[in-house]
């Protein structure tokens, strides 16, 4: 459905997008899932990892924040040539509305809400959150020693996200860093201009009983609503192409299950967290 949105541009007419909307996360926790089903309004376009990807340049932002929060500010979509290409694929969009759902651009939220500011095209953010425990193990068995490729050993995460050595207690801190992250930026929008930002926990929006809050979703980002059966029918698959099941997937690959030990430690450790979340 979502090749019907989109258009190639030949460099001459104007944009027909008049918002924009980014879902900001740790990664593991059902971007695929939000996607597809945000994508089933009619006024909208609603990609998941859009090329390119920013999973190079979210440690040099994600550092920055720690080490030089005024130049964090500061930063601009334009610093970095990949976060500009990714920015720009609004512009093949053929809706009024476009959605971006890409966790590697987790630490540019600010940067890309001063970019859609200066372009008059109105932008909100939501900040994604799934249960520490059910994330962070996913983090830690997909990214983790027996991770596959890249990520691997947590390839593509900032280094800065995590102190320790031990594999449990670093997937731990990258959900706890990356949701910090995520939140100082929400505070800051929403300080230049209210009700921008909303944070969305997973398990409020799944389920058939999760209708309502889908909808209250949909009307403040200004989608027009589907059909509800195109709604159930997102909300109810079971397929591979709706949402990712990371658990069966890993089972199905050989992925070691975390063990006891490394429940505990992830519990543990985002357990005096958690609140700050909802969970």
């Amino acid at each position: 459905m979502w090749l019907k949105k989109l258009f190639k541009r030949s460099g001459a007419g104007t944009s027909p997008v008049k918002r924009v909307f980014f879902v900001l996360s740790t990664g593991r926790c059902g971007t695929r899932y939000v996607s597809n089903l945000l994508n089933t309004a009619p006024n909208a376009t609603v990609l998941h990892q859009p090329h390119p990807g920013c999973e190079r340049i979210n440690p040099v932002a994600y550092e920055m924040f720690l080490e030089n929060p005024p130049r964090y500010l500061n930063m601009r979509v334009d610093d970095f040539s990949r976060l500009r290409k990714h920015a720009e694929i609004y512009k093949t969009v053929a809706t009024p509305v476009y959605g971006d759902c890409y966790n590697s651009i987790y630490p540019f939220g600010i940067a890309l809400f001063r970019y859609f500011q200066k372009l008059n095209i109105d932008a909100k953010f939501i900040h994604l959150v799934r249960d520490p425990v059910a994330c962070a193990s996913s983090i830690l068995r997909a990214e983790g020693p027996f991770g596959i490729g890249e990520r691997k050993d947590f390839g593509i995460r900032a280094g800065k996200l995590y102190t320790s050595t031990v594999p449990a207690e670093i997937a731990a801190e990258i959900w706890i860093g990356i949701n910090r992250n995520i939140a100082y930026q929400m505070h800051y929008i929403e300080r230049h201009v209210p009700d921008s930002t909303r944070m969305v926990k997973l398990e409020d929006i799944q389920g058939r009983e999760s209708v309502s809050a889908i909808r209250d979703v949909f009307y403040w980002i200004g989608l027009d609503l589907p059909d509800e059966s195109a709604l159930l029918d997102v909300i109810l698959s079971e397929s591979d192409d709706v949402r990712h099941s990371h658990q069966m997937r890993l089972d199905g690959i050989g992925i070691p299950r975390i063990s006891d030990d490394q429940l505990s430690m992830i519990i543990s450790m985002t357990g005096a967290v958690a609140a700050e979340f909802g969970y």
